[in-house]
């Protein structure tokens, strides 16, 4: 499981079981704490609440023998994740990216500065997440890093994260439908009756209006065909 879903999950548990939820960081490895406990910080509906922290950084100085050794020794997930290397410099800000790819169809005696790509787009922590989304569908991502004010490397968002930011959206805008976008989702499946029939009165109403009307016009036009069958030739 990814960083960011630990985080999610953990910060779902934390707003009822704040000691548990704390007793649990403790248990995981240092470093892996430390990054879900960053990642805790930021609303889930940002940019840092989506991004995860597993990503591959190598310095710019390296050679790309050394870059190749580096990412064995991280043994990378087998996800489009380790498909992009960032490279930072010696304050871990990013300054460019390349591809495995690219690692691997050049010399290995070259330096990883040599065969970086700059221009890169990046967002901030603080960036809602349907503007991230926004971001990465428009340009084709596959990912875009996140970066702190100072060019610090946070994390990442990748694509298939927002496709989660869409099916969210098309959730609420089906809620917004059938008037039920200002009523808690706990409350409407588990909550009292009356809540969720005064949550969706308003949509009832108009079915209720749109099927009496549409009842009365085809009563209108079967009277008017069977009068017409009625006249004499």
């Amino acid at each position: 499981m990814y960083p960011d879903d630990i985080a999610d999950l953990i910060s779902e548990f934390y707003q009822d079981h704040k000691d548990k939820a704390e007793a649990l960081l403790e248990l995981l490895p240092e470093k892996d704490s430390e990054d879900i406990s960053e990642l805790m910080r930021y609303p889930e509906d940002t940019a840092g609440g989506l991004m995860t922290t597993d990503f591959i950084a190598i310095a710019e100085n390296l050679s790309i023998r050394m870059a190749i050794k580096r990412i064995k020794a991280l043994n990378p997930p087998n996800s489009e994740i380790s498909f992009f290397i960032y490279i930072i410099n010696e304050k871990q800000e990013l300054i460019a990216m390349t591809t495995l790819i690219n690692l691997l169809t050049h010399s290995l005696n070259e330096k990883v500065r040599d065969i970086r790509k700059e221009n890169l787009i990046q967002v901030p922590p603080e960036m809602d997440q349907e503007e991230v989304a926004r971001i990465i569908s428009k340009y084709d991502l596959y990912a875009v890093p996140v970066t702190d004010e100072a060019g610090k490397l946070l994390g990442i968002v990748t694509a298939d994260d927002v496709i989660d930011v869409y099916e969210e959206e098309a959730t609420e805008d089906i809620y917004k439908l059938a008037g039920t976008a200002e009523i808690d989702e706990e409350k409407l499946l588990h909550g009292k009756l009356r809540i969720a029939v005064i949550s969706r009165l308003p949509w009832l109403l108009l079915t209720i209006i749109g099927g009496f009307l549409s009842a009365r016009l085809i009563s209108y036009y079967t009277a008017r065909t069977n009068y017409s069958i009625a006249l004499p030739l």
